[in-house]
């Protein structure tokens, strides 16, 4: 597949807990220290209906992120990781992957996108294929469940450390193969999960 422009959806403080005791032990899964899939269940966040939020539930600045702060009864604030969100704007069902407007692809209601920030200090921690859960004419979330994480799929596959894929050839051949199968009621999207680094 040829390599399609990122499209650049902001920020979250994502809280990028180890596996929980007893999930999805296998050669491909063993070296997982952190999920950092893009699912809310996964990041520690909920995809919410907020209007603080812009339309693919982010925020557009470094600064409003570190303002969202942390879950005051978490104790643990070592699994927060800053991260920045880029989507592959391609859509993968059961006939295959539809390239959409990419304008459209989020709930058009809140605040559009922000323009790509300066990402120099970001790391890429990997791929997640993510259940697509816009809407057309309907007010909905953005997100929903990573089977690599939520249906414990990441055994099928080689995953990273992060219980995120790779590379972006190696999401495509996934999110071709979930949109086919539905592991969970797709269709599905590329999400890139960057870190911020400190230098």
């Amino acid at each position: 597949m040829p390599q399609p422009q990122l499209l650049f959806l902001g920020f979250r403080l994502a809280h990028c807990d180890p596996p929980p005791v007893g999930w999805g032990h296998s050669p491909q899964t063993d070296q997982i220290t952190a999920i950092c899939n893009v699912s809310g269940c996964a990041a520690g966040r909920d995809w919410s209906w907020d209007l603080a939020l812009n339309r693919a539930k982010c925020l557009n600045t470094i600064e409003e992120a570190l303002a969202e702060g942390v879950d005051p009864v978490d104790e643990d604030r070592s699994h927060y990781k800053l991260c920045a969100y880029r989507a592959v704007p391609m859509i993968f069902g059961p006939t295959g992957a539809q390239v959409p407007d990419a304008t459209k692809m989020f709930e058009p209601l809140l605040p559009p996108l922000p323009l790509e920030s300066d990402l120099s200090d970001f790391i890429r921690l990997g791929y997640d294929v993510v259940e697509y859960m816009v809407r057309p004419g309907q007010p909905s979330l953005p997100f929903g469940c990573s089977p690599l994480f939520c249906n414990g799929m990441a055994h099928l596959f080689w995953v990273n450390q992060y219980c995120l894929l790779p590379d972006l050839a190696t999401a495509q051949q996934v999110a071709a193969l979930f949109g086919k199968d539905q592991p969970e009621p797709g269709p599905y999207v590329i999400v890139e999960v960057l870190e911020k680094v400190n230098k």
